[in-house]
């Protein structure tokens, strides 16, 4: 059970926006199968302000009950065992009739969606698993959902542990006074007890957040499992588990021996592929093709990708690009200076018109307007590019700080990952660029406002810049 008011407290200690969620918890918040979830206070992006577009959906099908799994029949004693358990910690309600179900869930019997029910053998226990999504439920609540919400993964992980590599080795400094004394010893005997209100807020900390941990399940050394990944503490560096990389392994050979398989054996592969690219970020913009087509592909890895470090030098130059598109028309633009604050005129500049003869996939639509996130990423590749063959210090890796307005293609590069059409294609060639010139990407997104200049170049608006300056950066 979770302590919401505690955890309400606490947040609202953190200055957290968004501090009365756990409390709005209490009375029950809409799910999303019907009904549209609730929003955060500015805290996540909407899915319109990701994409530059509303969402697009397909019409979905009710969600139907579902019989129990096999898994359930079998342990029906145990299962029922733990119901009871849970139901004297409140976590529960139940057992219920359909009539008293229908009540509880404030719908007619005949409306009721049920769930199956399942149980898994661990080392030390049976769990058992209430299958709510496997009704269709997710689709809808995805559609349901306006916003779109990350949770931290392997790369937080690997970031927290390069701060306190960083940072953690720096002495805390406690004044004499805050040093508990030994009994007979002079000094301030209350220091200590003015400082019991940390302790307790501590206790209270590690409560609302669910601890005590089951420890016989927590390893701490130099190389920790989590998650399935090996991760080795001092350097930091993760690596995908023992055995789950056999099952990888083997996974990758059997489709590149071209063995035939299942709609459902694709989508459990690529999940597990899905999981293991967060070891090999930069690989993950080569899963497209699995995603596009679902049918048996040959793949063959040659060599393997390898990531520079996100703390080498950043670069002096610094630019941005934007994309602009009508009915008829498609055209990118930026700009590039090594001055720390430079006026427009000091600027380098580009501007291309594309054409169906030279970017016919910006026009497969019709309208190129329906590629703009594609046109945009498109900008960021050329710009990209031309200042990574350009900036090299002392042939080592350089940051090259670049602004975006499209808050999408951002994450989607800092993720190294897009499903859409043409944008996958784009980013596999940008992530290439990264890796042939040993040259991280550093993109950021800022919002229309701060990326006038730009957008003034893919308006055919020249007025300011130099054109002496004025650059094609090699591509038509």
């Amino acid at each position: 059970p979770f302590y919401l008011d505690l955890m309400t407290h606490t947040a609202r200690k953190a200055f957290d926006i968004d501090s009365e969620f756990p409390v709005e918890l209490r009375h029950g918040v809409p799910l999303g199968v019907d009904e549209e979830t609730l929003c955060s206070p500015g805290v996540w992006p909407t899915k319109e302000e990701l994409k530059g577009e509303p969402p697009e959906y397909e019409d979905l099908p009710p969600p139907g009950s579902m019989d129990n799994y096999s898994s359930a029949i079998l342990h029906e004693d145990a299962i029922e065992a733990t119901f009871y358990e849970e139901e004297k910690l409140d976590m529960v309600i139940g057992p219920s009739s359909i009539e008293d179900s229908a009540i509880t869930c404030g719908c007619l019997p005949e409306d009721l969606c049920a769930g199956p029910l399942g149980a898994v053998e661990e080392a030390d226990k049976l769990r058992t698993i209430f299958d709510g999504t496997a009704p269709g439920m997710n689709d809808h609540i995805r559609k349901n959902t306006k916003e779109k919400t990350t949770c931290p993964g392997l790369a937080d992980a690997l970031y927290g542990l390069r701060w306190l590599k960083t940072y953690g080795q720096v002495p805390w400094r406690v004044p004499t006074e805050h040093i508990p004394i030994a009994a007979g010893a002079t000094g301030p005997e209350t220091a200590w007890e003015e400082e019991e209100w940390l302790a307790w807020a501590l206790r209270a900390t590690m409560a609302a957040l669910g601890f005590p941990l089951s420890w016989k399940k927590t390893i701490m050394g130099l190389v920790n499992t989590w998650l399935g990944f090996q991760i080795q503490t001092k350097l930091p560096a993760a690596a995908v588990g023992h055995l789950k990389h056999r099952v990888m392994v083997a996974l990758l050979k059997d489709i590149s021996d071209g063995k035939r398989f299942s709609y459902d054996e694709i989508a459990e592969g690529l999940g597990r592929l899905q999981w293991a690219t967060n070891a090999f970020p930069l690989v993950k913009p080569f899963l497209q093709p699995f995603w596009a087509w679902k049918t048996v592909i040959l793949l063959l890895i040659n060599s393997v990708i390898t990531s520079t470090s996100p703390f080498c030098p950043t670069s002096s130059t610094h630019g941005a690009t934007d994309a602009g598109a009508d009915d008829t028309t498609a055209t990118i633009g930026g700009w590039f200076s090594d001055l720390q604050n430079p006026k427009q005129v000091d600027v380098s500049w580009f501007f291309l018109q594309l054409t169906k003869d030279n970017a016919p996939w910006a026009f497969d639509k019709g309208s190129p307007q329906r590629r703009i996130a594609a046109l945009e990423m498109f900008g960021t590749l050329l710009l990209f590019r031309h200042l990574a063959q350009e900036d090299k210090i002392g042939g080592h890796s350089v940051y090259i700080p670049l602004l975006t307005d499209n808050q999408g293609n951002a994450l989607s590069i800092l993720n190294h990952r897009t499903k859409k059409w043409p944008c996958s294609p784009i980013l596999m060639e940008l992530v290439l660029q990264a890796h042939v010139f040993h040259t991280p990407i550093a993109i950021r997104h800022v919002k229309r406002d701060f990326n006038i200049w730009a957008d003034a170049l893919t308006n055919s608006i020249f007025l300011g810049f130099c054109p002496a300056k004025g650059n094609r950066l090699g591509y038509l």
